[in-house]
């Protein structure tokens, strides 16, 4: 791993700068870019189901990386964000294989403890972040299956605008657009993993049925004998 690269791409993130992280995809080998693209249009339109369980591991990683990285300053440990955010995404790759549900536990647990822990400040951060954290994290566990379905769309719509926007490289109206209208590429993305989950969610309810109708068929002859 290059470790100077991962600085650069990290350091990105820490911009409040929406082009600059789209120029993170530049950075991108033309394969890898064509893999994520790939990988992309996949967790879109199946990501929520079985195949939650084969990504939930890299996208643990991922996560790790972006959540650790946000908590190197609340923490104390400034100029140590790269090696907090590689030991972040290798903590969470190894929950992501052994629990895939509990990474969806912490994919909206980190954000929302970040939040209130932002509101409180630094001194009193742990005050705000741990409760906050712990509560929506549970809440998340509960609605784990839907809530899945979201990370999956979520990263699915992100890896696709980034091999997307590797790919088309070449085509100056495509760079434009993401260097002077980031906002609105990212709005567009966000669109899309919500048309995603909205899909996803519809297909696994029209494949159970039963699930429908209060737990399947009523077995023949069952009315006559409640009725003696």
């Amino acid at each position: 791993m290059n470790s100077g690269l991962l600085t650069d791409a990290l350091s990105v993130f820490r911009t409040p700068d929406p082009a600059g992280w789209l120029s993170v995809a530049a950075w991108l080998p033309w394969v890898l870019a064509l893999a994520a693209a790939l990988l992309g249009g996949l967790l879109l339109v199946a990501g929520g189901g079985k195949v939650f369980r084969v990504i939930a591991a890299p996208v643990g990683a991922l996560l790790g990386l972006l959540w650790g990285e946000a908590l190197a300053g609340p923490f104390g440990l400034s100029g140590n964000e790269t090696a907090l955010a590689v030991g972040a995404a290798v903590v969470m790759f190894a929950i992501g294989a052994l629990a895939p549900s509990v990474v969806v536990a912490i994919a909206f647990g980190a954000p929302v403890g970040l939040a209130f822990g932002g509101l409180v400040g630094n001194t009193g951060f742990l005050l705000g972040f741990v409760p906050a954290a712990l509560l929506a994290g549970a809440v998340a566990a509960v609605l784990h299956r839907p809530l899945r379905v979201l990370v999956a769309a979520t990263v699915g719509a992100s890896l696709l605008l980034l091999g997307l926007l590797r790919l088309l490289q070449g085509v100056p109206a495509v760079t434009g657009l993401a260097r002077t209208h980031a906002v609105w590429v990212l709005a567009a993305a966000g669109a899309v993993a919500f048309g995603g989950a909205v899909v996803q969610l519809a297909t696994s309810m029209n494949s159970h049925p039963g699930a429908r109708n209060g737990g399947g068929t009523v077995p023949p002859g069952a009315w006559k004998r409640a009725g003696g």
